[in-house]
């Protein structure tokens, strides 16, 4: 088991490495939860997958303010129609219950 940190500086087991020996051989294991933001770069609106259904989410700008934040629900869009052009972070839960922040980019123009 790999040691991490949380924010308060206290030890606890990483989610994120699994590190374990078999028989005299190191065995190191990334894990990365699942969830995902598409499309992105988006325009108008982002889904994602990999996220527990009625998982709350939210929207930080690059200098930490929330720009939005919600309720997912299954297969319906987020709509950031509304925010400018940028970078921003999502938080949102996952399937297997962690949180995880995810880059997206809003452009006013489709990626494909």
């Amino acid at each position: 088991m790999a040691i991490a940190t949380d924010s308060d500086g206290n030890a606890v087991p990483s989610r994120a490495v699994s590190i374990e020996v078999f028989n005299h051989v190191l065995e190191v294991t990334l894990r990365r939860p699942h969830a995902m933001i598409f499309p992105n770069p988006a325009s108008e609106y982002f889904m994602m997958g990999g996220i527990a259904d009625h998982t709350t989410y939210a929207i930080y700008s690059i200098h930490g303010e929330i720009i939005a934040e919600g309720l997912l629900q299954s297969h319906q869009p987020v709509d950031i129609s509304g925010i400018p052009d940028g970078v921003y972070m999502v938080l949102v839960g996952t399937q297997s219950g962690e949180q995880v922040t995810i880059k997206m980019i809003k452009s006013g123009k489709n990626s494909f």
